[in-house]
């Protein structure tokens, strides 16, 4: 299976963001992680291995950006409306960097899936 750890920064959020790739080809889903969870969240939770028959067949790719909840939602120091700002950054970050660079580099421009658990949900809107 192909597999890519990767990082790009986002002047939305002011530094490097980090995400997974898994597969190669087909239909793109962007896979949002639970509250506070990382890149690696839909793998650990065996998710990629029960896709893995898809994922080498070419039929998906899986993206699984970090989740930035420890900087909005989960950051008991910001004020209500700081966290909704931040909030606000992340969904920036994965409308006008994320998105573009994916389908960019997969000459790609159909619609693409996305799922999420927990906070992952909530990023789904």
């Amino acid at each position: 299976m192909h597999f890519e750890s990767r990082s790009h920064y986002s002047s939305n959020l002011g530094g490097e963001m980090e995400f997974n790739v898994y597969g190669h080809g087909g239909k793109i889903f962007l896979v949002f992680p639970s509250s506070g969870g990382s890149p690696n969240e839909y793998a650990d939770f065996g998710m990629v291995s029960a896709c893995q028959t898809f994922i080498d067949q070419g039929l998906v790719t899986f993206y699984t950006p970090n989740s930035f909840d420890n900087e909005s939602w989960l950051a008991k120091d910001k004020s209500p409306h700081e966290m909704a700002a931040a909030h606000d950054a992340y969904d920036r970050y994965i409308v006008e960097e994320l998105v573009p660079l994916i389908k960019y580099e997969r000459n790609y421009y159909g619609a693409l899936g996305v799922t999420g658990c927990s906070m992952g949900g909530l990023s789904c809107r």
